[in-house]
């Protein structure tokens, strides 16, 4: 397991990894030939929303490991989350033969949101099992 300090890497890996990727020109004859017939728009769409929704789970479980609450944990999640999410789009807007999508930076928010909601409803339900426990052993002494 990696040390507390060191568990950011995680979250910064992973948004290297994305910027690499969307830095890939859409003329590029691989990606352009090979991908883009290969994945039909449904599943491209799909792909933002699992990517994005995996980012905002990484910084979630890292900000979990460090001393933060959990509100302010989630707000920061959200906001780096859903900044790097536009970011990334302006960013393609850049590249030749990608283009900036407001479809793609909404699905981009919508699998982060899902991911926070995932998040919160298993803490949720982690932080009810170990209560109901406790409350159970103290009924029983």
């Amino acid at each position: 397991m990696l040390n507390n300090k060191y568990i950011i890497l995680l979250p910064l890996l992973y948004m290297f990894i994305i910027f690499i990727m969307s830095s890939i020109p859409g003329d590029y004859e691989f990606i352009s030939h090979h991908l883009q017939t290969i994945l039909n728009p449904s599943l491209q769409n799909f792909l933002h929303i699992l990517l994005f929704g995996f980012l905002a789970l990484l910084l979630l479980i890292t900000f979990r490991r460090y001393p933060f609450k959990e509100r302010p944990s989630i707000c920061l999640t959200a906001i780096i989350s859903m900044s790097y999410g536009i970011l990334d789009e302006v960013h393609q807007y850049f590249i030749p033969g990608r283009y900036m999508s407001l479809t793609d930076i909404y699905l981009n928010i919508l699998g982060i949101l899902i991911a926070i909601g995932v998040y919160k409803f298993f803490l949720f339900k982690n932080i009810s099992v170990f209560r109901h426990s406790v409350n159970k052993q103290h009924i029983l002494q």
